[in-house]
């Protein structure tokens, strides 16, 4: 300033950069500034980083779940969701996702980033990594960006589960049921300047939408168990996403308070607005379970039997009481193989 003549009575001598820093100002003048340093390390395939994180504390919920571990690939952006009832269950949870991953697809973890944590820090859980290969990388504390995308992820995936909870009516205890939803669904979009979804550029298949319903929504499952004539042959439940490792759905019974899995369902997404939707078949839907590359390899051995009993059942109509009647009905090639498998299975065993 007093070259500009701004100011007078300053020291003759000039300050510039190069004096040694001050020190009280480097104490009361800190910064937090991401550390800007050039990438170390080039993602070309699912599977060259995971990243790990936790969400939670939420409510106990139904089945005494209260933490979510959200394991996501950083390549294809392809998320899988654990709910937990400790931290302390998340290492047996990533390693199961890790053999499962590198089981199911053509690719191979390669390096796994993880908060500092207690429960990753482990000398168990770190020989398990060595003995894959996998390069253990920690995030420095309160360096979020070191995470990369999964922040933003995790806050997608709360957003859109705490939409579908709000908008379904349900109690705030079926929240995991919510998240798993959120992302089945987060897995089968588009995301920033990817083409592809998560699911395709892991699997290298498209998704299949059919077996997506509406969170919550009023659905109309098959009673296997009723065996009278005057007493209703569904229940009516609340759809709560696609069933793991097996062909169906899982509905909430509110009366029962009981998880319910069922192939045979009729929706009612409108409640009322307009006619319910046709029976989907279960050959329709495909195998999943919680690891969302989960869909990587469809199993090939099906239960034929329940298959074709599947799709020759009506909800809208009355079953055949007889043999006459099944032979003389439109599904009468259905029934016919049906019996036929059932006494084969009835002879195995004995």
């Amino acid at each position: 300033m007093q070259s500009l003549d701004c100011v007078k009575g300053l020291p003759p001598h000039s300050v510039t950069s190069d004096v040694n820093l001050c020190r009280p100002c480097s104490l009361a003048k800190s910064r937090h500034s991401p550390l800007v340093t050039p990438l170390r390390l080039i993602v070309n395939t699912p599977g060259d980083v995971v990243v790990v994180d936790f969400m939670g504390p939420f409510p106990i919920s139904f089945d005494k779940k209260s933490y979510v571990l959200i394991v996501q690939d950083h390549h294809s952006s392809l998320a899988t969701l654990y709910p937990l009832r400790q931290k302390s269950e998340a290492p047996r949870a990533v390693i199961e996702w890790i053999n499962q991953f590198n089981n199911l697809t053509y690719f191979k973890v390669k390096r796994l980033r993880t908060y500092n944590g207690g429960e990753f820090t482990s000398k168990l859980f770190n020989e398990a990594l060595k003995a894959r290969g996998i390069v253990h990388e920690t995030i420095i504390p309160y360096e979020h960006h070191q995470a990369g995308k999964i922040e933003r992820t995790n806050w997608t995936i709360a957003e859109a589960a705490r939409s579908m909870l709000i908008d379904s009516g349900l109690n705030v205890e079926m929240w995991p049921y919510a998240f798993r939803h959120a992302v089945w669904i987060f897995n089968r979009v588009l995301h920033a300047k990817n083409k592809r979804t998560p699911y395709e550029i892991v699997t290298g298949r498209k998704p299949d939408l059919s077996p997506l319903r509406m969170f919550g929504c009023k659905a109309y499952v098959h009673d296997m168990t009723h065996w009278k004539d005057l007493l209703p042959k569904a229940k009516e439940l609340s759809f709560l996403g696609i069933a793991e490792n097996a062909k169906g759905w899982i509905f909430w019974d509110r009366k029962q308070r009981s998880i319910v899995r069922s192939a045979l369902a009729v929706f009612d997404e409108q409640s009322g607005l307009s006619e319910t939707q046709p029976l989907t078949e279960v050959s329709d839907i495909q195998i999943t379970n919680l690891l969302d590359p989960s869909m990587i390899q469809e199993v090939e051995a099906q239960d034929q039997s329940f298959e074709v009993l599947t799709m020759a059942a009506v909800l809208n109509g009355d079953s055949p009481r007889t043999y006459q009647e099944a032979m003389r009905s439109e599904e009468a090639k259905s029934w016919k193989k049906a019996m036929e498998e059932e006494i084969e299975a009835i002879t195995r065993m004995g």
